[in-house]
């Protein structure tokens, strides 16, 4: 093929400057490639990450979101709407929970929703709690928040009156005395990865991570389309230095 010098002039040109524009986006394609041709040996499907940017960006939970309930030695940790207890999974509400506290008398966790009241029946079964019955009561008023008297009894506050929980009975009261409030608060951020990993896992795995990475899917559909420009200017890039090459080669022999 022979290529006349306005024309090697131009495709020289084209060369330098496509192969400068996306010499960084055809790095990382070959990066991760090669990664992605050896996923055991670089230990990606064993890695996980889990900081709190990647787990928002794959609509993760992150520490921070999950929320213990009760009393501060209770076991009741809420992650996003899902509950759990001891470890054991409860329930996923749709509406949003105040609070839970659970009554070591009968074994019965009462779950606070903003119009609604669930009392879950747990019995222990090989050291390990398993819910056995469910009730579910609507509340006409909106549940602002719920607390523990020197009684142990359970008080609740809502927009326009009080009551007391007495023997799973609503009792409606004038006021209250000697109350402590509980409210959802933040645990210790090791108990909180533990629960966390237990409800979603260890994290995002970096295989995953690698492959959104290589097809550009990790930064939306426009870094997908340069990903794609990419790897059609690299046949260029081939293309471009082929006819180089044998139009050096021919003027050599000429």
């Amino acid at each position: 093929m022979i290529v006349n010098a306005k024309t090697k002039t131009y495709l020289r040109l084209f060369h330098k400057y496509i192969g400068f524009i996306f010499s960084l986006f055809i790095f990382q394609l070959t990066i991760t490639g090669i990664l992605l041709l050896y996923p055991k040996y670089f230990g990606l499907n064993t890695t996980y990450v889990s900081n709190s940017y990647i787990l928002k960006k794959y609509q993760l939970l992150d520490y921070q979101d999950v929320k213990k309930l009760g009393k501060k030695n209770e076991k009741i940790f809420l992650l996003n709407k899902s509950l759990y207890y001891e470890k054991i999974f409860i329930d996923q509400f749709q509406n949003n929970v105040v609070n839970a506290i659970y009554q070591t008398n009968n074994n019965i966790l009462l779950v606070f929703l903003e119009k609604q009241i669930n009392l879950y029946t747990l019995e222990e079964i090989d050291n390990q709690f398993e819910v056995i019955d469910v009730k579910e009561n609507s509340f006409n008023d909106e549940i602002i928040k719920i607390g523990v008297n020197k009684k142990g009894l359970i008080l609740i506050k809502s927009k326009t009156a009080l009551y007391q929980i007495n023997k799973e009975e609503l009792v409606k009261i004038k006021k209250f005395t000697d109350v402590t409030w509980l409210a959802p608060f933040l645990p210790e951020r090791n108990e909180a990865i533990s629960y966390l990993e237990l409800h979603q896992g260890k994290g995002v795995s970096l295989h995953r991570i690698i492959t959104e990475l290589h097809n550009g899917k990790i930064l939306g559909s426009f870094f997908t389309y340069i990903l794609l420009l990419s790897s059609i200017s690299l046949l260029f890039l081939i293309f471009s230095s082929f006819l180089f090459g044998i139009s050096y080669k021919k003027e050599r022999n000429g």
